[in-house]
């Protein structure tokens, strides 16, 4: 199941807010597609391609035969990355949702790390916590991210959050792969890689 947008972010930005974007909805609209790949790009790995997100700006690794649609809504841009067509069913178990979220000062009062870092102290106390992580990123950005079990949705889902903070330019990424947990396993072999290989700027 991907993201319920349904304009959180048109006012204050929160960290409850923000929860609300980890695999908790079903509603989609307003789909556009993705910009053409930048001809700079390092040759993808094989079975994959760049995919462009001119909002981050940002470009990611999508396995070959998968879906890229996009989303804008005020401040939070959103490329969805899916082994499911969901401009055909409107939902999707398997991908990976690119949030881009600007000005974070002006909305959360926090920088992007801060902001980040206040987000997943809230969420690991409502959810199955799995495993967390922080560190640097091959991006250069500032990078926090976790891991949680989902059994409220059938089948039971394996979500990884990936946080980027740019605190200079004052945006937050914010990437989530989720997959059935049955089929964890094979599913985040590309999800790793396309979280590893993000190209940022």
């Amino acid at each position: 199941m991907p993201y319920r947008l349904n304009g959180l972010w048109r006012g204050r930005l929160t960290a409850g807010a923000l929860l609300a974007l980890l695999w908790t909805g079903t509603l989609l609209w307003g789909f556009s597609s993705p910009g053409a790949v930048a001809a700079e790009r390092p040759t993808p790995p094989d079975g994959y391609v760049w995919v462009e997100f001119p909002a981050g700006p940002s470009a990611i690794l999508m396995p070959v035969g998968w879906h890229a649609t996009t989303q804008v809504d005020g401040e939070l841009s959103t490329l969805f990355l899916s082994k499911e067509n969901v401009e055909t069913v409107g939902r999707y178990r398997t991908g990976l949702s690119v949030n881009v979220i600007h000005h974070v000062r002006q909305q959360a009062g926090m920088t992007p790390s801060q902001f980040a870092q206040r987000s997943i102290a809230t969420t690991t106390g409502s959810k199955e916590i799995i495993g967390q992580w922080s560190g640097p990123h091959q991006s250069g950005l500032s990078s926090f991210s976790f891991r949680y079990r989902d059994s409220e949705p059938s089948p039971t889902m394996l979500v990884h959050a990936l946080f980027l903070a740019d605190d200079q330019g004052d945006v937050l990424h914010v990437l989530v792969f989720g997959a059935p947990e049955s089929e964890w396993e094979r599913a985040w072999a590309h999800g790793e890689r396309m979280l590893k290989l993000v190209v940022v700027g």
